[in-house]
């Protein structure tokens, strides 16, 4: 049984380290399926027991309930591309970015002068993440040896050594691979 209790307290502890994570990250995170999961069966055990208490405990632990549904829906909210992503949400991108190409055409392209078009018929609308951006980090676990890129595109790299508990400002493209290990938390 106690087991069992800290495997749903280290659940509801992961999930809001996932969601802001998600909130913060310059670039589409893995999906954390199985936590959604876990935390969808578990919130709706506690509701069904919740269902008819009408005392301040009862009450109290429902609020909890809505805070955790607001992480929950956030994370289902943050579903991500090529593995990331579900096959609809994958279906509407294709047809987003379709749309936003024809109009685009229709809009800006036709009415450019022939003399001004680059070389073919199609052109790039596509943004892509700043890698290079900094971010607020939390060191979970000890991290040796950690590239971090100069600023002033100088190309030199300096390495260091994050310690657990430290709170740094890197660039996210530094951090990525401690991001998806579980060694870094964003803040």
């Amino acid at each position: 049984m106690s087991n069992v209790v800290e495997d749903v307290e280290e659940v509801e502890l992961s999930l809001p380290e996932a969601w802001i994570n998600e909130l913060n990250a310059p670039v589409l995170l893995r999906s954390e399926a199985e936590l959604v999961d876990c935390v969808k069966l578990e919130m709706k055990a506690v509701v069904e027991q919740l269902r008819n208490w009408h005392d301040l405990n009862s009450i109290i632990k429902r609020v909890e309930i809505e805070d955790q549904a607001f992480h929950l829906y956030a994370e289902l909210e943050a579903n991500r591309l090529s593995g990331h992503i579900s096959r609809e949400e994958h279906e509407f991108l294709v047809s987003y970015r379709e749309s936003v190409m024809k109009h685009m055409d229709v809009a800006i392209y036709r009415h450019i002068p022939q003399n001004l078009r680059t070389v073919g018929d199609t052109f790039k609308i596509a943004t892509r993440p700043n890698l290079k951006r900094f971010v607020f980090v939390r060191v979970l676990k000890t991290m040796n040896e950690v590239e971090i890129a100069s600023p002033a595109e100088t190309m030199r790299m300096e390495i260091v050594d994050l310690q657990i508990g430290t709170q740094h400002l890197l660039p996210f493209r530094s951090i990525l691979s401690g991001l998806y290990d579980g060694s870094i938390q964003m803040m």
